[in-house]
């Protein structure tokens, strides 16, 4: 089977997108909340709020290192098709190809099943 040279499937680039761009600037913002509003003269929160302020930094890091951890763990360890194999899936899936379907819900449960592994992983750190 000749393939395409490999592209990254637009879930890889939104996953990497999330890891590298969005949490950790959740992180910097929470931060820079908790030091603004810990810092403004008459303002009282309540411990338990400042409690979740402080925790949002290193959750998100913690989730930011979780989606990494699985994307390397997939790319290594799980095969990938080609996007051009992919949209044959998709075609065929449409005609109601059962093998086709399972074939692309089994990729998109694969990718939850690590995401929640790489989560639980980190669980204990909390």
């Amino acid at each position: 089977m000749t393939d395409t040279p490999h592209k990254p499937a637009s879930k890889t680039k939104r996953l990497n997108l999330a890891a590298w761009v969005l949490l950790p600037a959740l992180a910097i913002l929470s931060a820079v909340a908790f030091v603004v509003l810990g810092g403004l003269p008459g303002v009282n929160l309540p411990p338990a709020m400042m409690d979740t302020l402080a925790m949002v930094p290193a959750l998100s890091v913690q989730a930011c290192a979780a989606i990494i951890i699985a994307a390397c763990f997939n790319m290594l360890f799980c095969w990938e098709p080609c996007r051009s194999t992919e949209a044959g899936w998709h075609d065929l899936a449409l005609a109601g190809n059962r093998d086709a379907q399972w074939l692309l819900i089994r990729a998109d449960l694969r990718w939850a099943y690590l995401i929640t592994l790489m989560l639980a992983f980190f669980w204990p750190v909390r």
